[in-house]
């Protein structure tokens, strides 16, 4: 049996320039479909859909000469989708439950471990498949994927301020640890 998996990959696809002042940029996640059919050799177009409209058509080559086993990406929105297959042939995937997420966060200041390298962005996906293979039995199997950019952090000297608790003290005057490796409390 072919099986179709659904790769979620949450790209930031950023449009539009680097310049200063151009308009805020909004990630969009996408989804690739694969095909897994390692006994099979053909040539398959798929139909692919997401939250039941049909996003496109792409044709799989598995087991053959310029062998393409995943499709182009979908580009689509933040949040829970249904993903579907179906080939032109009429066999139909079972259909697959996914979480997106994408977003930038600015990491931009003056005193900051991440002056001066931009924006930073954060992407994730989350998978989902249940199945009954009998009146007895069940199950739902669930992964997910989530990275982030580093985000600011305090640099230099903590300032000296009067205790809040007790206005005859001071607190503060040490350093905010490097935002590097070395030994903890550095």
């Amino acid at each position: 049996m072919n099986r179709i998996l659904v790769l979620p990959i949450a790209f930031l696809l950023i449009a539009g320039g680097a310049c200063s002042g151009s308009a805020a940029l909004t990630p969009r996640p996408v989804v690739s479909f694969m095909i897994d059919a390692p006994l099979c050799s053909m040539t398959l177009p798929v139909v692919f859909s997401i939250d039941k409209v049909e996003m496109g058509t792409d044709t799989f080559v598995v087991q053959l000469r310029n062998e393409r086993l995943t499709s182009r990406t979908f580009e689509t929105s933040v949040g829970q989708h249904v993903l579907s297959a179906r080939s032109t042939v009429g066999y139909v995937w079972p259909e697959k439950t996914v979480t997106l997420s994408a977003g930038l966060f600015s990491r931009d200041c003056s005193r900051c471990s991440t002056a001066g390298k931009g924006l930073g962005n954060m992407f994730g996906a989350n998978a989902t498949y249940a199945a009954a293979p009998n009146s007895i039995w069940s199950y739902r199997v669930s992964a997910g994927y989530f990275n982030s950019d580093a985000f600011a952090r305090p640099t230099g000297q903590i300032p000296i301020i009067v205790d809040p608790r007790d206005p005859s003290t001071k607190v503060g005057g040490a350093f905010f640890p490097l935002d590097a490796t070395g030994a903890i409390g550095t």
